[in-house]
């Protein structure tokens, strides 16, 4: 993210005064502070480079986390006896206010920790573990807590026509969006940092942080404003819709509608009914996407990623299997992906490839083949040592492959190509 310092530094107070007007007192405090709760919020994650790139040297250093909790600790001491003294005596013994140091830094510190995409369930209750263990004091750990389930990031939600924008001339380019209507789909686009709003809605498509908490609580929250009758359908990309539905008012209303990304280039809709679903309201929303020129897709019942996710996976498996074997290269390996199955499975699928290559002739490459293939773990290693060094990916700039300007443009060039010619509907 371009503006990532800029936005951390704003949100530490460190461009202007504090909230006391005094613009140095208390600064020297705030890197042992942050390397603290950065310890705790961003040790799993791959913002922790950002942090140790752009933060401070003692930003992650002494330590680790509990060197920085005793920092952060002692920090909120200092604000507390600083408020106390300023007190008359007689209310002196009054709670004192919420520092808004402290609540900048917190928020700053949860937007690092989110800037790589999510804080998922795993590392929402690892988050919380470490706060415990670590004796992060009470009102430090509310104020964490609050900043995790905040769904909706005011700086997203003035960000949505440009996003909107840059998408409509990516399909003006192709020739798949006339630029004439520009104006108009813009104009549809209503942001709002209110549930309020949607009070009238008769679908709403969920789409926020994959933690089921967060959206059991706003799922909570949308019950007391929506109509009974209204459709809630999750765009989660692995949560069953029966634990999504768990302690709902009206868990008959809910579905998963999975949307591929990205949605202007890739038309997959995937609808998975809960065991508690209407009947009708699959079909409802599958024809809801199908005029909006979309692929809907109806399944029989839900399982663990679907279907799309279960295909992409095992072949991911094999890709992995493939190089960690030393049979080829990663560079190979996705050559042979675009070359061959990626040009033949945008026209027939792998059941329609079967039927064209011949069922008899299937099964005599299976009996031979099938028990070649990766069934096992082993090659996740790969993956394991790259995330160790910090190495995500595309996010970090390094993965598998380099993540440089070049490479961006040249997968920016493929799509404007697939775009123009191959993927028109």
């Amino acid at each position: 993210m371009a503006n990532w310092l800029h936005q951390l530094q704003s949100l530490l107070g460190q461009q202007g005064a504090s909230p006391s007007g005094e613009s140095s007192k208390g600064s020297g405090l705030l890197p042992g502070a942050i390397g603290g709760l950065a310890g705790l919020l961003v040790a799993s994650k791959s913002s922790r480079k950002l942090l140790a790139k752009y933060g401070t040297s003692a930003l992650l250093a002494g330590g680790g986390a509990v060197a920085g909790t005793v920092l952060w600790n002692k920090y909120q001491q200092k604000m507390r006896a600083q408020n106390t003294s300023a007190q008359a005596p007689e209310t002196a013994a009054a709670p004192a206010e919420v520092d808004p140091r402290s609540v900048r830094l917190i928020t700053a510190l949860v937007f690092a920790a989110k800037s790589d995409g999510h804080i998922d369930d795993h590392e929402r209750a690892n988050i919380e573990t470490q706060l415990r263990a670590a004796n992060i004091d009470v009102q430090a750990r509310v104020l964490i807590d609050q900043a995790l389930a905040q769904p909706l990031d005011p700086q997203r939600l003035a960000e949505v026509p440009a996003v909107a924008s840059a998408i409509l001339c990516e399909l003006e380019a192709s020739g798949q969006q006339d630029p004439a209507d520009r104006d108009a789909v813009l104009a549809r686009l209503t942001p709002t940092p209110t549930l309020n709003a949607l009070a009238d809605a008769t679908l709403l498509i969920e789409a926020i942080p994959e933690r089921l908490a967060l959206k059991h609580a706003l799922y909570a929250e949308l019950e007391t404003l929506i109509a009974d009758e209204a459709i809630i359908a999750s765009n989660t990309s692995g949560l069953p819709p029966d634990r999504l539905a768990q302690g709902m008012r009206h868990p008959e209303r809910l579905l998963i509608a999975h949307f591929w990304h990205p949605p202007h280039l890739i038309p997959l809709v995937e609808v998975v009914p809960g065991s508690a679903t209407l009947p009708h309201l699959a079909r409802q929303v599958s024809d809801f996407c199908a005029a909006c020129a979309l692929e809907a897709v109806v399944l029989n019942r839900a399982a663990p990623g679907f279907v799309g996710n279960r295909l992409q996976f095992a072949l991911l498996r094999e890709a992995l299997h493939i190089v960690h074997s030393g049979i080829a290269s990663p560079e190979v390996v996705d050559q042979v992906m675009r070359a061959s199955l990626g040009r033949r499975y945008a026209m027939v699928g792998p059941l329609e490839a079967a039927d064209m290559t011949g069922l008899a002739t299937v099964q005599d490459i299976c009996q031979h083949l099938l028990p070649e293939l990766a069934s096992g773990t082993e090659m996740m290693s790969l993956v394991a040592e790259k995330v160790a060094r910090g190495d995500t990916g595309a996010r970090s700039g390094q993965g598998f492959y380099r993540w440089d300007e070049a490479r961006h443009q040249r997968i920016q060039s493929r799509r404007e190509h697939q775009l123009r010619f191959a993927l028109k509907p």
